[in-house]
């Protein structure tokens, strides 16, 4: 599996019972310092281990990822990813990460712009601490991709849909 959990330098609208309603974005650069401090420690999971069926229960180890937040995956095989396998490859799910926020920058009162025509407030992540990433059916950036990295793969994967 392949993919980029983040998207450095988009806007997404953040709207959340939780967390507020305010326009996000992260920075180049933002993921520099935890993931040169924890890449081994990270742990890739579906839907941020929400899933009912795949709970908390990794996909594979990590072969790749960069500071670009581009990453390769090599999918464990078991009846998880034999489920999952189908949705990667029809292109259905994108990827997102759970992290803490180490440093931000806050503009309570941003001009108008097209990524934020209603100028509700902006938050630019500049510094945060991965906890984990992975696929989701439901990604808050729209540049943040999770899919097969080739067509080899479909075939080396096939046994996955042999069962």
């Amino acid at each position: 599996m392949a993919g980029r959990f983040a998207a450095p330098g988009e806007w997404t609208e953040i709207n959340s019972i939780v967390e507020g309603h305010f326009m996000e974005r992260t920075v180049s650069g933002a993921f520099d310092k935890t993931l040169k401090e924890r890449a081994d420690k990270l742990r890739v999971l579906y839907h941020h281990g929400m899933d009912p069926f795949f709970g908390f229960t990794p996909l594979g180890p990590i072969r790749s990822l960069n500071n670009d937040t581009e990453y390769e995956v090599e999918l464990v095989v078991d009846e998880f990813n034999k489920r999952l396998l189908p949705l990667l490859e029809a292109g259905q799910l994108g990827s997102s990460y759970r992290f803490d926020t180490i440093k931000e920058d806050v503009n309570l009162s941003p001009m108008r712009s097209d990524w934020n025509p209603d100028r509700i407030p902006e938050v630019t992540l500049t510094e945060v601490r991965v906890k984990e990433f992975g696929p989701t059916p439901i990604p808050a950036y729209a540049g943040a991709t999770a899919g097969l990295r080739s067509a080899t793969d479909v075939f080396l994967l096939a046994s996955l849909h042999s069962d």
